[in-house]
């Protein structure tokens, strides 16, 4: 519970003091000429389902307690928490590449930085720069041929889903609900937001240019989403199962309307995104195509 309330806390610094860049992939010095990294060690789940995506595992000599999949990822040496990397750790493994998240690790790779560790940032907020970054660390890791399959193919997933999306007369206003207490949303600068979007809703929170920010009532019932869209995953939402009073004169919660999606996938930038897009699309729209 105590790992659960330190990510939701991250989460909030993530959404007030917006750090990182967006898109950031720099590096902290060259690897070495003609052949990609061999011990790698990967600081966040989406940049460890990306390794492996790549057929990059057995390449990976670290991981944090968050990564979990695949399966075999969890099985990799710990280098601590998502929130709080152990620096001496990561140092005694001899990695050549450290991938961070670049959003909300700034103080590990500072402190790798300082240490002569080559560790580079990554941080995705649309599934544009999903497929970038996968582009990326194929070529940093020797895969590229993978790399050129893995994004044809999720492109062609992300293209299906434009199909389906274009049946709709129209798209809905959707509320993302990413924490209840309190009630946390995400703006236009969240891969979320573009998630949902692909997959044919329009989050009514994307008006304000920032990731992750908290809501009032006011501004939730001003909005008035035709789908109120729960996230729940290991690293995102509560454990509640029943929407607060406060909420039940929503038009979406009266329509029962009011939709909860499972899986870590939807919170995690990566391959299985795209993979997805389909089962959000019918959360948003069980009645199917309405022209």
């Amino acid at each position: 519970m105590r790992e659960k309330s330190l990510w939701f806390c991250a989460l909030l610094i993530a959404a007030y003091l917006a750090c990182g860049a967006a898109g950031e992939k720099e590096g902290g010095g060259p690897l070495p000429a003609g052949k990609g990294a061999e011990r790698i060690v990967s600081l966040s789940p989406s940049n460890t389902e990306i390794l492996y995506a790549l057929g990059a595992g057995g390449q990976v000599v670290g991981v944090t307690t968050y990564c979990d999949w695949p399966p075999e990822a969890a099985k990799k040496e710990k280098i601590g928490n998502f929130y709080s990397c152990d620096i001496e750790k990561i140092i005694m493994l001899k990695p050549d590449l450290v991938l961070a998240d670049g959003s909300l690790q700034s103080g590990a790779i500072s402190q790798l930085r300082q240490a002569g560790v080559n560790v580079l940032p990554v941080k995705n907020e649309n599934l544009d720069e999903v497929l970038d970054s996968i582009r990326y660390i194929a070529g940093l890791v020797g895969r590229e041929r993978e790399g050129a399959a893995l994004t044809a193919q999720l492109d062609k997933y992300r293209r299906e889903a434009a199909g389906r999306v274009a049946q709709f007369a129209r798209h809905k206003r959707v509320f993302i609900e990413v924490w209840d207490h309190p009630l946390l949303t995400v703006g236009n600068k969240s891969y979320l937001s573009d998630l949902i979007r692909q997959a044919g809703g329009d989050n009514v929170a994307s008006l304000v240019n920032r990731d992750y920010y908290t809501w009032d009532l006011e501004k939730i019932y001003a909005a008035d989403p035709d789908v109120y869209l729960r996230l729940r995953g290991t690293d995102m939402g509560s454990k509640a199962d029943k929407l607060p009073a406060k909420l039940m004169q929503l038009r979406a919660v009266k329509e029962k309307k009011v939709v909860t999606v499972f899986g870590d996938w939807i919170v995690r930038p990566g391959p299985r995104s795209f993979a997805a897009l389909p089962e959000l699309t019918r959360a948003i729209y069980p009645e199917g195509a309405v022209k």
